[in-house]
């Protein structure tokens, strides 16, 4: 080996690794310190240019940091201030710290005993701070990892599916042995078209099939609670296990939030066995706001929570963490490895589908050291006053049209008009011409929102709840983001709005 283009860490060659390695961390923060979003490139290209046979021979660390120059050109920067379609910035300093350590240090935190001393606590420590946000009871001292009540997973598919999992256990208790029981009818209640594609994909996973879904019918982007109180006294009356309803504290698409405290009400006093799962990935961002942590109310008596720090404490990806009330709902359930079972604080006991763990939880355990309990709270206030001042700005321009009503948390949905009465006009067309736009944004590259085909759940048409459309959403995730770069977004989306109606005509 050369040692002058070390292949490994090792204690003769720290001095070379960490030039090499500060390069790339410069390349590193260059990209995240762009302005621009995103530089366009076909998939033709990105094939020819990536999609290539394995090399025979090995090149120089000088050409591997070449590579990864191009590679950053051509990638798409969360961080931008003009990207404003998620919260997914990943540029919290303290979270940037953690993934570095998390990166590089090697701990695997699915036992504490030889692989991950201190990170076990860690992520110990951030769990029980979280568990007492929502409102969960935790004892005094934890005595084994039985009493945390939660866990660190990869992200927020991962945490929905613990939920299945947990309410399939409450349910059937013996399903890990036997599968389902003779007889067994089980139902999940969700909202249709609102709650997450990760949900059905894990109730087809677990083994209770995407056909025990019942999908509740909704308004306004969130449960009609007499809908869901009818269905469940229909399926319970036809002998149907109530497995589970999933709430949404601040739905995927408008990030509209379920009332919780009435949802809870509604189940317990009609099926009083049935599961609670919250999906808060989106909403959980409020359980630290001074002003807005109330539209949370009833979360702690929810059977399990699912929250997601990468997609709203700007944590570098993956980290979503899963709580549930009980502690003690662990028993039975997640591992029986003597490998990990010996150590009463392996948490490699809290997580049935990871096998060695990474210390993704150090990245919000920094973050929520470096700013405190007040100041996270008064960013999470600040991203919904910025909603609200883009809100405005949309109200007072004619060319755009508002989808909901009111934001409950951070994000506007809202599609392009121009010149069209939004109400009058070709629905079809006013589908194509958000859709070209939003494509003309991508290959743009300047700035960017998210942009999807929904249902007028809220019927700001006029034309019915089950009308499609095609909306652009804005979300604030970006600390920075000042009135400026609002105007600026909506200039340059009426820009693009012109030319995808033109191109429509």
């Amino acid at each position: 080996m050369d040692a002058f283009d070390p292949h490994f860490l090792e204690a003769g060659c720290r001095e070379e690794v960490g030039a090499l390695l500060e390069k790339t961390l410069a390349l590193a923060l260059d990209f995240k310190t762009r302005d621009r979003v995103g530089h366009h490139r076909s998939v033709s290209q990105l094939l020819e240019k990536y999609v290539v046979p394995l090399p025979e021979k090995g090149c120089s660390s000088a050409d591997i940091m070449e590579f990864v120059d191009g590679l950053l050109r051509e990638s798409i920067n969360w961080s931008s201030p003009m990207f404003m379609g998620f919260n997914d910035a990943g540029n919290s300093v303290a979270g940037l710290m953690g993934s570095i350590v998390e990166a590089t240090c090697q701990q695997n935190l699915i036992n504490s005993d030889f692989c991950a001393r201190a990170g076990t606590f860690v992520e110990i420590g951030v769990i029980r701070w979280l568990r007492e946000l929502v409102g969960y009871a935790s004892p005094a001292t934890p005595t084994s990892v039985s009493d945390l009540g939660g866990v660190a997973t990869t992200g927020g598919t991962c945490s929905n599916m613990y939920g299945m999992l947990m309410a399939r256990k409450n349910s059937y208790p013996g399903f890990s042995r036997e599968g389902l029981p003779p007889g067994a009818r089980p139902r999940i209640f969700v909202a249709a078209d609102i709650t997450h594609y990760s949900v059905a994909a894990a109730v087809g996973l677990i083994g209770l099939g995407t056909d025990s879904l019942v999908k509740v019918p909704t308004k306004n982007f969130r449960y009609d609670l007499g809908a869901l109180d009818a269905a469940l006294k229909d399926s319970l009356e036809r002998g149907e296990d109530a497995v589970c309803v999933v709430a949404n504290a601040g739905d995927s698409r408008t990030l509209t939030l379920d009332s919780l405290e009435r949802l809870i009400d509604v189940v317990r006093r009609r099926a009083p066995k049935c599961w609670i799962h919250v999906d808060a990935c989106n909403g959980g961002q409020l359980i630290f706001s001074h002003k807005h942590r109330e539209k949370l109310r009833g979360i702690e008596r929810a059977d399990s929570i699912a929250l997601d720090p990468h997609k709203v404490f700007n944590v570098p990806y993956t980290l979503s963490c899963f709580l549930f009330r009980e502690p003690a709902q662990l028993s039975g359930f997640w591992t029986s490895s003597t490998l990990i079972m010996r150590d009463p604080w392996a948490l490699g006991q809290l997580t049935p589908n990871i096998g060695s763990k990474s210390w993704s939880s150090l990245k919000l355990y920094l973050l929520m050291k470096h700013l405190g309990r007040s100041a996270l709270g008064e960013m999470i206030d600040r991203r919904i006053e910025l909603a609200a001042a883009f809100r405005e700005l949309l109200s007072r321009d004619a060319r755009f049209h508002l989808v909901t009503a009111q934001s409950d948390v951070n994000a506007v949905p809202f599609f392009y008009v121009g010149t069209m009465d939004a109400r009058t006009a070709d629905p079809a067309r006013l589908y194509r011409v958000n859709e070209r736009l939003y494509a003309a944004m991508l290959k743009d590259g300047e700035f960017y929102v998210h942009g999807f085909g929904i249902k007028d759940d809220g019927d700001c048409l006029g034309r019915g709840q089950n009308q499609a459309l095609f909306v652009l959403r804005f979300m604030s995730g970006q600390d920075g983001l000042k009135e400026a770069e609002l105007r600026r977004l909506i200039d340059g989306l009426a820009r693009l709005g012109e030319e995808a109606a033109r191109r429509a005509d």
